[in-house]
């Protein structure tokens, strides 16, 4: 995953971490949460060096969607469904942004 200053046309930064395509992004503060084809969610701290802050493999098919709800104790993922006649499912999670205080504010 890069991250780019689009006005000065710049990569600023690259994410490294996840092992596939990475269909979906959502951000809450400072944290980055990137959701891959291998169904790995991953959570990145942009303001520290060690960027990743927590990587679980979350599902076994592809997150093809993710969100932060607007108070950003929640997040939102939705699976990719194996075949075409099943709906996509998903899976609401309560997490604590708080986890990563101890690293200060932006």
């Amino acid at each position: 995953v890069q991250l780019w200053d689009v006005e000065n046309m710049k990569r600023c930064r690259v994410l490294k971490g996840q092992d596939s395509r990475v269909p979906c992004l959502s951000w809450n503060k400072w944290v980055l949460s990137c959701g891959s084809r291998s169904g790995i969610l991953q959570h990145s701290d942009v303001r520290i060096q060690e960027h990743a802050v927590s990587r679980v493999q979350a599902h076994s098919q592809e997150i093809c969607g993710l969100a932060w709800s607007p108070d950003g104790r929640h997040y939102f993922e939705q699976v990719k469904a194996v075949d075409t006649t099943s709906m996509p499912k998903y899976y609401y999670t309560d997490f604590q942004l708080s986890q990563f205080d101890h690293l200060g504010n932006p």
